[in-house]
């Protein structure tokens, strides 16, 4: 429901609110009527099976790289520190970035390696049963590659330039405050490389803060080579 309001704000207006939280409701009771017949077991196993296994293992890691390598752990950090004031913790950036990720991942080949048809007490699924499985297992799934490859066909350009793009957020994308969205430049929506991403998620050093320490020691450091050669 969150999802689509944020999506479709326009159908959650006023009234419209209201006949559309009974209609997606009712739809989603009609849809789950069929688990609570006598053979609703054999549909929840195997739908638990497929739907329910892997297929979060898959979006939770796809969520870590997209968070800490995509967005990056710099911009998040930023706006976190924007709405609590403080920045992200160090436990924190170092779990999204590293250790959750090789946890997904190696559960989910895991997962893949140790795959064996469903099966409900003596009960074998057909094997149009399992095709269905996966087919539900990719239909949990799909939107993120679907929504991916729709992005790179239509942007049709070279793969240097969508990778900056697809590191860039949009124009929109800020805080909702006023007063903090001043706070929050055009620098959050910088491009930020890989190696820039890879050092800030490995020791929280960003550029900025090589910079500023270039500027602070450079400059007196230049002076005292002047006024030693004078």
């Amino acid at each position: 429901m969150s999802c689509l309001e944020d999506m479709f704000p326009k159908w959650f207006k006023g009234t419209r609110r209201l006949f559309m939280i009974a209609f997606i409701n009712a739809g989603f009771f009609l849809l789950t009527i069929p688990f609570c017949t006598r053979g609703g077991m054999y549909l929840f196993q195997l739908l638990d099976w497929y739907a329910a296994a892997w297929t979060l293992l898959f979006v939770c890691f796809i969520e870590c790289v997209v968070f800490t390598w995509v967005y990056g752990t710099e911009r998040l950090s930023k706006d976190i520190e924007i709405m609590v004031g403080r920045p992200l913790p160090t436990f924190i950036r170092i779990s999204g970035a590293f250790i959750s990720p090789c946890i997904f991942l190696v559960v989910l080949i895991l997962s893949f390696v140790q795959y064996r048809p469903p099966t409900y007490g003596s009960y074998s699924y057909p094997a149009f049963a399992e095709g269905l499985g996966w087919c539900l297992a990719f239909l949990v799934v799909s939107p993120i590659v679907v929504v991916l490859v729709l992005n790179l066909i239509i942007a049709g350009r070279s793969t240097k330039t969508l990778s900056e793009e697809i590191k860039r957020p949009s124009d929109s994308w800020g805080p909702y405050d006023d007063i903090a969205m001043e706070e929050y430049t055009d620098k959050g929506r910088e491009y930020i490389g890989f190696v820039c991403t890879f050092i800030y998620n490995l020791t929280g050093r960003s550029k900025e803060t090589k910079a500023a320490t270039y500027h602070s020691n450079g400059p007196h450091f230049y002076k005292d080579i002047k006024s030693t050669d004078v």
